[in-house]
């Protein structure tokens, strides 16, 4: 499973591998089916997820934009669709932007990673996990879908609750950490690797400092993130991570505007591991500097 960061950081992407107010009173029926069984979709992003959160529902975020002939094809067929209504109406609360047209539908398009349309989302309202599923759907598939992305999304509403009771394994932990993390929820996973590395005797110590740094590259907060490489490469001086950690030292000089720094950290890095895989990214990098 990759780690994934924000695309300025996503050479790390490549090379490391392991194995998450009260609602307006009066539209909570509305927002399900109409009266005629059809689904009603929200405009109102914020509003959908404080009625998602008081009524304990997952949400159903729908982007389309206006070239899709596909997405008007799934709003007749496949949400229109008396079983899709039926199963999912009482059970979720319904979005639909614009991913074009709308600034919320870019922002959702952004935040959910959204590449292809049209794009039907499943969102946990509380902290904004989801999964996301592309394409057109025909109704048996997107129930099936919907079902397993319910399905996951539980899981960790289980694993977030079962870690905020302090019950929680710290593989469990280190589930959701990696499950935040790769929907770009990048704070929330940097303060479970954290509370993680407090522990005694981990022998995942050095995988945690490395993801922790990577997380903290991600959000923009350059010192602390040189400063857990630092860190890492303290505590665990042959660490097998050490070639990713100081790619990544080098490539966070070069985007906080450091080009004398990075380019020696980096040049350096070519000499010593030329042939690691991260080696094509590191050379671009170089490129941009000269």
């Amino acid at each position: 499973m990759q780690f994934p960061l924000r695309p300025r950081f996503c050479f790390i992407a490549l090379a490391a591998v392991w194995c998450v107010l009260l609602p307006r009173v009066g539209i909570a029926e509305k927002s399900a089916a109409d009266d005629e069984g059809r689904i009603h979709w929200l405009a109102n992003y914020q509003e959908a997820r404080r009625m998602a959160l008081r009524l304990h529902r997952l949400m159903i975020v729908n982007l389309e934009t206006d070239w899709c002939t596909w997405c008007a094809a799934m709003d007749e067929d496949v949400f229109g669709d008396p079983e899709v209504s039926r199963q999912f109406g009482p059970n979720y609360i319904f979005v639909r932007k614009n991913a074009e047209s709308a600034p919320l539908g870019v922002i959702l398009q952004r935040r959910f990673h959204v590449s292809s349309y049209p794009a039907t989302v499943v969102v946990e309202p509380l902290d904004e996990l989801y999964v996301t599923i592309g394409g057109y759907q025909a109704p048996p598939i997107l129930i099936h879908d919907v079902n397993d992305a319910a399905s996951e999304l539980h899981h960790l509403i289980v694993l977030r609750e079962r870690t905020r009771s302090s019950i929680a394994s710290d593989q469990e932990r280190e589930d959701l950490a990696q499950a935040y993390a790769e929907r770009g929820l990048y704070r929330s996973a940097a303060e479970l690797y954290d509370g993680l590395l407090h522990e005694t005797a981990l022998p995942n110590a050095p995988e945690y400092y490395f993801k922790l740094a990577v997380c903290r590259a991600s959000e923009g907060e350059s010192a602390e993130a040189l400063s857990t490489l630092e860190a890492l490469e303290g505590q665990f001086p042959n660490s097998p991570l050490t070639p990713e950690a100081e790619a990544l030292r080098g490539e966070i000089w070069f985007h906080v505007g450091d080009s004398g720094k990075a380019k020696q950290i980096l040049s350096s890095w070519l000499i010593k591991y030329a042939k690691n895989p991260l080696a094509a990214h590191v050379r671009s990098l170089l490129a941009q500097i000269d």
